[in-house]
């Protein structure tokens, strides 16, 4: 019993420790002068990028990933396609965020102003930072480039590799409070367990 005790007053402090350089780290990210995402160019794209602006159109989602604990669905995230220059990206927007049928409902705005030149959709505001696909990633934006017709010529000339993840960084000060929580009851079981 002595021995669990033990193991768990030091996890604490371990944990409130990485929570809180965790925080700090996504603080120090999260407000970073980012790049304009309108006139951001495909050549200057870097991964850990951080990117402001707005989203004017969408293509629809081109791939879904849950993430689960003990059988159990924890998240959920839908990935756009959207366009840069004239190639395409994608963005990826948590499955309860309050931007999921805000992009939901633009997908089908795009393709009306496309096909009956109906009103411009209205445009999304996003912040997040930019990542890089993996091959499998790549596979599927490409799969669903040539399936919706975007490009006429083969979809591999057209895919820019990276993704915005939409919000990232932006839980900072739930690490840092939980970290904190944390390190203080880790200290205060150090202080117990050496007085008694």
């Amino acid at each position: 019993m002595n021995e669990l005790v033990e193991k768990i007053k030091y996890a604490l402090c371990l944990l409130g420790v990485f929570l809180i350089t965790a925080g700090i780290y996504s603080y120090v990210k999260y407000n970073e002068k980012p790049v304009k995402f309108e006139t951001l160019k495909v050549s200057e794209i870097k991964n850990g990028m951080m990117v402001e602006g707005q989203v004017n159109l969408n293509f629809g989602i081109y791939e879904e990933k849950a993430s689960s604990r003990y059988g159990i669905t924890t998240s959920k995230k839908y990935y756009y396609i959207i366009p840069i220059e004239d190639k395409y990206m994608g963005i990826s927007v948590d499955a309860n965020s309050k931007r999921y049928p805000i992009f939901t409902a633009q997908t089908k705005k795009t393709y009306e102003h496309i096909k009956n030149n109906g009103a411009q959709p209205t445009p999304i505001r996003i912040k997040g930072t930019i990542q890089a696909m993996k091959t499998k990633e790549v596979g599927f934006l490409g799969e669903a480039i040539t399936k919706i017709k975007l490009t006429e010529e083969d979809a591999g000339k057209v895919i820019v590799p990276y993704y915005i993840v939409c919000d990232a960084f932006s839980d900072y000060l739930t690490k840092f409070i939980i970290g904190v929580i944390c390190l203080i009851l880790g200290i205060v079981f150090v202080i117990k367990t050496r007085n008694s």
